[in-house]
């Protein structure tokens, strides 16, 4: 036969290696439900490309014929390390992985500090006018003294000097005295809806805010 066919025979052996790594790549914390409720969602790709992997790893005309070998005699011939690899790249090409398999992502949080930064609370129209500008600090403050101790509130603008290509710009920042004080507003302010928009809430340096270097 010029290459092997998908067969139900062997899909046992890969969707085992499949269920391995992908358990393995989470950690171990996804049950094997939610697994192949996964693979479902791509239904017919784990038999296909496993049958491409093996084609791959055994030839047209090589000494090993599929065809006419069991699935045990497949495995011990294939071993763990060549398994593992058709598993992986059948794995990665269904989840869209561009090589070896990745591992979950973790993106590390800045640290607590007295600074918050609130995001999509100000539009242009309140950096257009003093009299804007002043309303939006003054309902900040109402709202943002609730959480804490609220010592001082700076909402960058190009009338103070930063560029209007600063990042800083349509944030708001607020010191609170304490790192409690600015957890508290954080976890009450972070996802709020603020308008049509989603209010995002994060920490800033202390030092760097007390110099003016906003961003």
């Amino acid at each position: 036969p010029s290459s092997y066919a998908t067969s139900t025979q062997y899909q046992p052996v890969i969707q085992s290696e499949v269920d391995a790594l992908l358990n393995a790549a989470l950690g171990g914390s996804l049950p094997m439900p939610q697994q192949q409720q996964m693979m479902q969602q791509h239904p017919g790709a784990l038999a296909d490309m496993a049958a491409a992997y093996l084609n791959q790893a055994f030839p047209p005309g090589s000494v090993t014929n599929i065809n006419t070998a069991t699935p045990g005699s497949i495995m011990t011939q294939v071993a763990a390390s060549n398994a593992a690899d058709i598993a992986s790249a059948a794995l990665n090409a269904a989840f869209g992985g561009g090589g070896a398999l990745q591992q979950p992502m973790f993106v590390q949080q800045p640290p607590k500090t007295r600074i918050l930064v609130l995001l999509n609370m100000v539009t242009d129209e309140d950096l257009a006018t003093e009299e804007a500008y002043n309303d939006l600090r003054e309902e900040v403050r109402e709202e943002c003294q609730k959480y804490g101790n609220l010592l001082s509130i700076k909402i960058p603008r190009v009338q103070d000097g930063f560029p209007a290509t600063s990042n800083a710009i349509r944030k708001i920042f607020l010191e609170y005295a304490t790192v409690q004080d600015a957890a508290a507003a954080e976890t009450e302010l972070s996802g709020r809806s603020f308008g049509n928009n989603v209010v995002q809430a994060s920490y800033f340096d202390e030092e760097q805010y007390l110099a003016g270097n906003l961003w």
